[in-house]
């Protein structure tokens, strides 16, 4: 027990001194440093333990002999008898003394009672130094001061159903109760400098480390355990894919020089690296749904065991329409200490509880994919298969996902199968449904195509845009906003663009605007040689040849001018320039309507090759994936609001800096272009 005393009143009567004026030499002999120290080691030493006794008054009645080195001992001696003898005639709370089982319920209560109104009580008086002149507490300000403890004082305030009000009274500070979620890359910046010398090693040539790359790992992947050498193993494999290549699987002479360049490094398991290096030769590299407990560390499994009890908790409160907000983290981590107190100030268990958060976050409302899984390498972390196509939802798990047996002790049942991140993040999906969102403003069916607005521009586009061409003379902001967003009807979008075009219809340079958009393609290596033509169905009867690279990248070109070589005997291209064209066609044959798609896709193309993990995957996907959704605008004199119903991979979208304020110059009329997620309007 940590011992202070609030006044000490001290009235004596000397007896017997030859001094003038004694008063000071006693005062200071019984009243010192020296004695202060010694009366606070004989309280806290007749007192040890956890209890918190908080005393309204003592009195103490004691004969000292001035000239003894004894004195403060012997004055120190007495208030502890009379504290003990206090305390048994006073075995219950009295308005003479009160007891708490330990500092946390202390400072629990005394939130209690602010919140209730009742914080001046005579026993509160030690938090006096939190207490604002117009005499309300400064909650905040109380539990930065017990920092240590703030997860078992919130476990205390959540049992007596007061933590939803007291982070109601905390508002933006809440936030200052967790250290790092992760997000910030704090844990990955050394594991991706090692990967970067391990690959550099390996290839021959020097890696240069993205700032994203730690970003993305930091919120893709699960958090390293800087106690366990095979966590970090693994870790350091994670970040050593995300540099490499995108190239699955990998040749067996490079998965041998990156396995021998990691043997310099002594600090991580190198069979766990070896494990994750060579889980990139095959095709399925994410590992599947029962084996993701598997790769994380001991501890970090028994943080999940105990947040799937956790998830149980009646007191748990959490917002389904913003997931990864430090309140909710707060909440979570406060009942993981509340079912598992170990867990108390534990750096991976905050880490863990926020992973699991971002794979809440990250859950499409709809059931996923057999084959989908958690986040492994940021490369294929949000898209598993199947092939070829990204499918970013977390893995679809069994129905009888519940909180793991318990052992008396309160640690998860060794003989209990440990649920996975994905598990503990669909236990809190079923309990905290997300409910509808509702936007505000004008319906827009072709608003979520305002998204693609920035591929077009890289092309080079941004001239051409309000150019009128095919039949119905519209826009060509226009004609790529229905092939993007697959709708035909009028809505205030359609109408705000046709508005900048303005009248007399400009004259269409849809082939000028094809010949730059080629150009950049090939500048950026979003389209790569050799090219090569495939012929595809294409329009309601016909078919088209298209020039396309190896991987299905096509060119808005339908000129001999490019150099093309013979198209290669598999069909994997064909059916990629298929499936993407069939995605933005809206089924005709005009004279323009091929440039168009063509045009579409690559726009398409060129914006996903900022999307950590999505640069590879499908026109289709992609679409569907971040695009074709319910949306609506509030269209203003200097704005365009596009309110976006959330998604799970928004993310990814955040990531790339894609739901960032667009400018986009006389496009709709000089007006900047604002996305906002469902969730986020009106906050």
């Amino acid at each position: 027990m940590d011992v202070s005393i609030g006044h000490l009143k001290l009235a004596g009567r000397v007896v017997g001194s030859r001094d003038q004026d004694p008063t000071p030499r006693v005062v200071d002999l019984l009243a010192g440093q020296a004695a202060r120290e010694h009366l606070l080691a004989a309280l806290t030493s007749a007192f040890d333990g956890d209890e918190v006794v908080v005393i309204r008054s003592l009195a103490c009645t004691a004969t000292l002999r001035a000239d003894s080195q004894s004195a403060p001992t012997g004055l120190a001696g007495s208030v502890t008898a009379s504290v003990a003898r206090l305390l048994r005639e006073h075995p219950t709370d009295d308005d003479c003394v009160v007891r708490f089982a330990d500092d946390a319920a202390y400072v629990a209560a005394y939130v209690h009672d602010c919140l209730d109104g009742h914080a001046h009580r005579w026993y509160y008086d030690a938090f006096e130094p939190f207490r604002r002149r117009d005499g309300s507490a400064d909650l905040a300000a109380l539990l930065a001061a017990h920092r240590a403890l703030r997860w078992r004082i919130l476990a205390r305030v959540s049992r007596h159903g007061d933590l939803d009000a007291l982070l109601d009274r905390l508002g933006h500070r809440a936030a200052d109760l967790v250290d790092s979620t992760g997000d910030d890359g704090t844990a990955w910046s050394a594991l991706v400098t090692t990967a970067a010398t391990v690959v550099h090693a390996a290839v021959g040539a020097p890696v240069p480390v993205d700032d994203r790359v730690v970003t993305v790992l930091s919120r893709s992947e699960p958090p390293p355990d800087w106690r366990d050498p095979a966590s970090l193993g693994r870790a350091v494999a994670a970040a050593t894919e995300a540099l490499l290549p995108e190239v699955v699987p990998l040749p067996d002479t490079v998965v041998e020089r990156l396995v021998a360049a990691a043997r310099h490094h002594h600090w991580f398991d190198q069979e766990a690296f070896a494990a994750g290096i060579a889980a990139r030769r095959a095709e399925a590299s994410v590992p599947a749904e029962d084996d993701v407990a598997a790769v994380l560390s001991p501890r970090a499994r028994g943080v999940l065991a105990d947040l799937a009890e956790a998830a149980a908790d009646p007191h748990l409160a959490l917002d389904p329409r913003r997931p990864t907000s430090p309140r909710n983290l707060v909440e979570l981590v406060t009942a993981l200490v509340q079912a598992a107190p170990r867990w108390d100030d534990d750096d991976l268990a905050r880490a863990v509880a926020a992973h699991v958060l971002r794979l809440w976050e990250r859950r499409s409302p709809t059931p996923a994919p057999a084959h989908a899984a958690t986040p492994v390498p940021p490369r294929r972390a949000a898209e598993a298969p199947p092939p070829g196509e990204g499918a970013g939802s977390a893995p679809s798990s069994p129905d009888t996902e519940v909180p793991q047996p318990r052992s008396p002790a309160g640690h998860a049942s060794p003989l209990a199968p440990t649920p996975s991140a994905v598990q503990v993040a669909r236990l809190l999906e079923r309990r905290f449904p997300q409910p509808e969102p509702v936007l505000d403003g004008w319906e827009a069916a072709t608003a979520g195509g305002l998204l693609l607005l920035r591929g077009a521009m890289d092309l080079g586009l941004s001239p051409y845009l309000l150019g009128r061409v095919g039949p119905e003379a519209d826009p060509l902001l226009v004609a790529l906003l229905r092939r993007w967003t697959g709708s035909a009807d009028d809505d205030p979008v359609v109408a705000a663009v046709r508005e900048a075009a303005g009248d007399p219809v400009p004259s269409g340079r849809l082939g000028d605007a094809c010949r730059l958009a080629v150009g950049r393609l090939l500048g950026l290596s979003v389209v790569e040689e050799p090219l090569h033509t495939v012929t595809v169905p294409h329009g309601a009867t016909g078919f088209a040849a298209v020039v396309a690279d190896a991987v299905g990248h096509m060119l808005p070109w339908t000129g001999a001018e490019l150099d093309v070589v013979p198209p290669p005997d598999d069909v994997t291209g064909r059916d990629v320039v298929a499936d993407a064209l069939t995605a933005v066609s809206l089924g005709r044959d005009g004279p323009d309507d091929l440039l168009l798609d063509l045009l579409a896709v690559s726009c398409v193309q060129a914006w996903a090759r900022w999307l950590p993990g999505f640069a590879r995957s499908s026109v289709p996907f992609l679409l569907s994936t971040f695009v074709r959704r319910p949306a609506s605008v509030e269209v203003g004199e200097e704005d365009l609001t596009v309110l976006l119903a959330p998604r799970s991979h928004d993310i990814v979208l955040g990531l790339a800096g894609y739901l960032e304020p667009l400018d986009a110059g006389t496009t709709l009329g000089g007006r900047r272009i604002r996305f906002v997620t469902g969730w986020e309007h009106g906050t």
